[in-house]
């Protein structure tokens, strides 16, 4: 019996000490310690747009899950909200947007971004005089833009490798941009809008009897190297300064949608050897990579590269 009572003696003084640190355990941390480890509310995103636009003084334009489109008579602010994107003002890539949440259906941003935009607005994109014959009055103050399609009917281009050809990749975008472009005010002439095959004579003609202020050939690459990714621009041979500064501002916008790079190069094409009016081919990603040939076929990246060449056609 002693024995047993000294045993149930040590088992309750144990009891006490294990008890003691476990209650302890489940008390709640001081205030000031809650707010190191626990995530604030006040640090996500907590501009509304519609607030952001009201004190920029600027309207809400296109609004989708890619880009947001604001302007007033004499600013276009484009912001890109996925992870890492870009601002565009009048064309001019102005800075990072940071970090953006989309609650209940409305977007939300950072209020430090209305500084940010509020510095770059008024400040227009550098345009210089073109040395080639003025373009034909079409309708538009903002002139004429020519895009291009690449391949179509029984022509289907790059074959993809998830069963998606290259000229129907090209066709939905190229139809997007057109569609933004006509929004901002440009004459927009397509080399082809439906799924037909146009000849490469065809479309240096066409561009070449209407002299566009912008020729711009929309295509998906391939390559025998599965690794092979990025988009790329490409000008002619001995291309004019205007071809160039076009190149460099489409380079620029590509960029700001967080898919790889493979620079501006120099190629024999005949859409840009025989075109008298600046011109570009843009070659947006490789339909024999694994990840880009899936990206390439989704609606959401067609969308986000289409509202970027936009992006860089406003920056010519």
């Amino acid at each position: 019996m002693t024995n047993l009572r000294r045993t149930g003696s040590r088992l309750a003084l144990w009891t006490v000490v294990l008890l003691v640190p476990l209650g302890m355990s489940c008390q709640r941390l001081p205030l000031e310690r809650q707010e190191v480890l626990e995530p604030s509310s006040r640090s996500r995103p907590s501009l509304a747009l519609w607030e952001l636009a009201t004190r920029l003084g600027l309207t809400i334009g296109a609004n989708d899950s890619v880009s947001v489109t604001l302007r007033n008579a004499n600013d276009t602010v484009l912001l890109f909200t996925h992870a890492g994107a870009q601002f565009f003002v009048n064309g001019r890539a102005a800075g990072y947007v940071g970090p953006t949440e989309r609650r209940r259906g409305v977007l939300y941003l950072e209020s430090a971004l209305v500084g940010r935009i509020g510095q770059q607005m008024g400040r227009r994109a550098v345009t210089r005089p073109a040395p080639y014959e003025r373009p034909r009055r079409l309708g538009s103050g903002k002139g004429t833009i020519m895009i291009d399609a690449g391949h179509g009917g029984k022509d289907p281009g790059a074959p993809g490798l998830w069963g998606y050809p290259e000229k129907s990749v090209n066709l939905s975008v190229a139809r997007q941009v057109a569609a933004r472009l006509r929004d901002l005010g440009y004459r927009v002439m397509m080399t082809r809008d439906s799924d037909v095959f146009v000849s490469l004579e065809g479309r240096w003609q066409l561009a070449n009897r209407y002299r566009p202020r912008l020729f711009v050939s929309v295509h998906a690459d391939s390559s025998p190297r599965p690794a092979a990714e990025g988009f790329t621009l490409y000008i002619a041979h001995g291309a004019s300064a205007q071809s160039r500064r076009a190149a460099q501002c489409l380079e620029d916008a590509l960029a700001g949608t967080g898919r790889p790079g493979r620079g501006i190069r120099s190629a024999g094409f005949q859409v840009l050897i025989h075109t008298t009016c600046p011109a570009v081919l843009i070659e947006m990603g490789y339909l024999t990579h694994d990840r880009e040939a899936r990206e390439l076929r989704d609606p959401r990246v067609q969308a986000r590269l289409a509202q970027a060449i936009v992006a860089g056609i406003e920056c010519y």
